[in-house]
């Protein structure tokens, strides 16, 4: 085991700021990082899959949406703040990812919802609403495992909203395997239609308030 492996394990128990230090020396380690990286393609956990897959083809050159897309969710509050609103409309964030990016951010998207900590409310209502646009069945774990671990119902109901738009062939097998690995993990695991109903499409929460 090199020392990239270790960054790998750790990379897949942080989240926040922690997550990308740990992607970043992922993506800097060159032919060393991608060897441990490969080794991950097969794991047991779809969320190492993914990870492994993403830094991988991002570290090939194949992803080259990726940092613009990174680019654009950052410089949005500094634009926002010039202009007499709260906060970046998620709508409008989500048109413009699906209309520049099309599908090809989803797996990115979705591994960095899922490990981020600390993004505002309307990044993660922008990024629920692009991950149900282009409904890569890639965001379906990731959507889950965000579901069970967020604090608000309505962010839970939200990322329920977005798994059943996902065009997924493979929902009800998946949901299945993630139920026993919260059963083992001791998380509650509520039934789908806890996670998937309960708030409408146009009942949001108000950014005003976050």
């Amino acid at each position: 085991m090199n020392m990239y492996d270790e960054i790998i394990t750790r990379a897949l128990d942080v989240s926040g700021i922690e997550y990308l230090k740990l992607e970043k020396q992922l993506r800097d380690g060159g032919r060393e990082a991608m060897t441990a990286l490969a080794g991950r393609l097969n794991d047991a956990d779809p969320i190492a899959r993914l990870m492994a897959l993403e830094l991988l083809e991002w570290m090939r050159d194949h992803r080259p949406d990726n940092a613009p897309a990174l680019e654009y969710l950052e410089s949005l509050p500094a634009y926002i703040a010039t202009l007499p609103i709260p906060a970046p409309p998620p709508d409008a964030v989500t048109r413009y990812l699906q209309i520049h990016y099309e599908e090809r951010v989803a797996a990115l998207l979705a591994l960095r919802l899922l490990k981020g900590d600390d993004w505002p409310l309307w990044q993660i209502m922008a990024v629920l609403g692009y991950l149900a646009a282009v409904r890569d069945p890639i965001a379906t774990v990731p959507l889950i495992r965000f579901a069970l671990r967020a604090d608000d119902p309505a962010m839970r109901h939200m990322a329920g909203i977005a798994l059943n738009e996902l065009n997924d062939p493979n929902m009800a097998i998946t949901l299945a395997a993630e139920r026993k690995r919260a059963e083992e993990l001791g998380i509650p695991f509520p039934p789908f239609a806890e996670i998937t109903t309960g708030i409408s499409s146009t009942s949001k929460p108000n950014l005003e308030d976050k």
